[in-house]
């Protein structure tokens, strides 16, 4: 047997969860998340345009509009992992302004992390709001982000201890057998399940989802290798001082060689939104000679 691709791949999500021609079980989703009845009117077009050639694709995964006016982003994240959630939101706020110039009347814009590998410590479900105050005082209560820890919901669900609508967000992440118990008794998970098994016979499908598996892995390892070496050089400039200012001296070190390694294969202002790092900083090591 081969691979199951279940819906924590994002060509299977995007197909069944995002299906306009019918939104029941994205329905189902939202309106456990939210805790109260949503319905979605209209699915918006997720790319951004390129800002500079060598800038992968800005695309989230599902952006909504629903019928009581909120604009709901859904982002499927393996890990739980704040340079990835950073990321979704500068995607989100820039997709938010370009196709809701004028619609200042929206009730809520919602970002909502499902997260597949949640550990031990990452919470069932968190809500976290995105704009404060100086003083620490909230200033907005209608920008929030909502992480959805799945394997909290599976684990619940396993020991019968979860809600029954919780069944729609454990099949999220449900294997072809947890899929067809699921599916007994409930005609939207049964439609559901259809289209998962008829997308994994269709090999245009699943050769999309062995590129992205492929690109993902090639990205994450670039980043780690980028990450080590800098770390080890940092590490060792400051064990070879042997004093605070040689570990300062390293660790500052082992930022611009983090840097120079990730200019390989991202361009300055992504390295900016991901590491903080100020441009300026940025452009005079990518001019360095060092």
């Amino acid at each position: 047997m081969g691979t199951f691709y279940n819906l924590k791949y994002d060509a299977v999500f995007k197909k069944v969860v995002g299906n306009e021609e019918d939104t029941r079980f994205i329905n189902k989703i939202l309106s456990n998340i939210l805790e109260r009845k949503i319905e979605v009117i209209e699915f918006i077009r997720t790319e951004l345009p390129k800002e500079y050639k060598n800038q992968k694709n800005n695309i989230l995964d599902l952006l909504v509009k629903t019928k009581d006016n909120k604009i709901i982003d859904i982002e499927v994240n393996s890990n739980y992992d704040q340079i990835i959630r950073e990321r979704n939101l500068i995607y989100y706020c820039t997709i938010y302004g370009m196709y809701t110039r004028n619609e200042y009347m929206v009730s809520e814009k919602i970002l909502i992390d499902l997260v597949y590998n949640g550990g031990k410590n990452t919470p069932k479900k968190d809500i976290g709001y995105i704009i404060y105050e100086k003083t620490g005082k909230l200033f907005s209560r209608r920008f929030k982000i909502i992480t959805v820890n799945i394997r909290k919901y599976k684990e619940e669900w396993e020991r019968n201890i979860s809600k029954r609508n919780d069944k729609y967000i454990v099949a999220l992440d449900a294997s072809k057998e947890e899929l067809e118990e699921l599916s007994k008794k409930d005609e939207i998970i049964k439609e559901v399940k259809e289209k998962v098994f008829r997308y994994n016979e269709d090999g245009t499908i699943t050769r999309m989802i062995s590129i992205e598996e492929e690109n993902k892995l090639m990205q994450e390892a670039r980043e780690r290798i980028a990450k080590e070496k800098g770390e080890r050089r940092g590490i060792s400039i400051g064990k070879k001082e042997g004093v605070l200012i040689g570990k300062k001296e390293g660790i500052k070190e082992g930022t611009r060689i983090i840097i120079k390694n990730l200019l390989k294969y991202m361009e300055v202002e992504e390295i900016h939104r991901i590491t903080n790092v100020p441009i300026e900083e940025i452009e005079a090591i990518k001019n360095s000679k060092n």
